[in-house]
């Protein structure tokens, strides 16, 4: 249950279904799984083990909001030359464990990392800096209120030859924040 309040509130945004039991999800997905996302809904299985829901979460993360520049970073900072399924599958894990194992950390571990990150920092040393951030954006529900760049996209192919500043002054400041980013990045292309 506690598990479940605290995915609500990281992606409050996203449909959560509970599934009586793996049979379920073979019926439903064709594999033997406690968990899945899937077209903007987090399936569990009743009873799953600790942590499945938070793995389910990194892959709603990573299929509605990071971009293909994030994606690219967080492969190198895994030593791997791209973005794969495999890799999501790596990430989605550890993010679970930073979830389930960060209020276990003793008072001395938690001090010990502080100082490690002014340490990184003080050497401009960016060893898992881009994944660090989105697992504390992530557990600290900073995409609750985000708008997914699917939905991103779907607006600005409804918005029927809108030009970019309408289009823009439409938005709340948040989102008008996340479209600059998006342009500025180069990971949306804006026709108008």
């Amino acid at each position: 249950k506690i598990e479940l309040a605290r995915i609500k509130k990281m992606m409050p945004q996203v449909e959560l279904t509970t599934v009586e039991n793996v049979a379920a999800m073979v019926s439903k997905f064709g594999v033997k799984s406690i968990g899945a996302f899937d077209k903007g809904v987090i399936y569990l299985v009743n009873n799953a083990k600790k942590g499945t829901g938070y793995h389910e979460v990194f892959h709603g993360v990573a299929g509605l909001y990071l971009t293909p520049t994030e994606k690219t970073a967080i492969a190198k900072e895994y030593k791997k030359d791209e973005w794969s399924r495999e890799l999501e599958e790596t990430v989605a894990d550890d993010f679970a464990d930073y979830v389930v194992n960060k209020s276990k950390k003793s008072m001395g571990q938690r001090l010990s990392d502080f100082f490690k990150s002014l340490l990184d920092w003080k050497n401009n040393s960016r060893s898992s800096d881009v994944t660090s951030k989105i697992f504390k954006r992530i557990d600290t529900g900073k995409y609750a209120q985000n708008i997914s760049l699917e939905k991103l996209n779907n607006l600005i192919v409804d918005s029927g030859g809108m030009t970019l500043e309408n289009f823009s002054s439409r938005l709340v400041p948040k989102d008008k924040l996340t479209l600059q980013k998006l342009v500025k990045s180069g990971n949306i292309k804006i026709i108008c």
